[in-house]
């Protein structure tokens, strides 16, 4: 579980909490979330992400209150992905709170705070099965 797509998240968010860091809006300069969450699925669109999916975590969740997926081709198309994402929210005004898996060639994580960016290989993604893991989630459409 060490370099799996949840301890990073659990354990950072437990870190900030502990000092007292870590509600939402806090690193979002009070951005609405779910507008955060749309841009972050906006910018994987621009870039050609596959199969984007936002899930609403606020009734189910502290540490986030949504999840946006996307799965690239390549590790090249992953890193692309996620550059276009941190571009897109800092323009937005958003800023990145940590980041995880930028050499993997399977799964990037960006964390905004109340929104969290995943970033999958295919054969990863349906490995981890977030959507699955999450199905008590909101799914929020997104077409682009």
């Amino acid at each position: 579980m060490a370099n799996s797509p949840f301890s990073c998240i659990i354990v950072r968010r437990t870190e900030l909490r502990n000092k007292g860091i870590g509600e939402s809006g806090i690193f979002t300069n009070d951005i609405d979330t779910q507008e955060q969450a749309k841009r972050a699925a906006e910018a994987l669109a621009e870039v050609k992400g596959k199969e984007i999916v936002i899930l609403d975590l606020t009734h189910l969740t502290t540490f986030a209150d949504f999840f946006v997926i996307a799965a690239g081709d390549s590790h090249v198309h992953m890193k692309a992905l996620s550059d276009r994402v941190r571009e897109s929210m800092a323009q937005f005004g958003a800023r990145i709170v940590h980041s995880e898996g930028q050499g993997s060639k399977t799964w990037m994580l960006l964390d905004f705070g109340s929104v969290i960016v995943h970033i999958f290989s295919p054969a990863a993604r349906d490995y981890y099965g977030l959507e699955q893991l999450w199905g008590d989630a909101k799914t929020i459409p997104y077409s682009s």
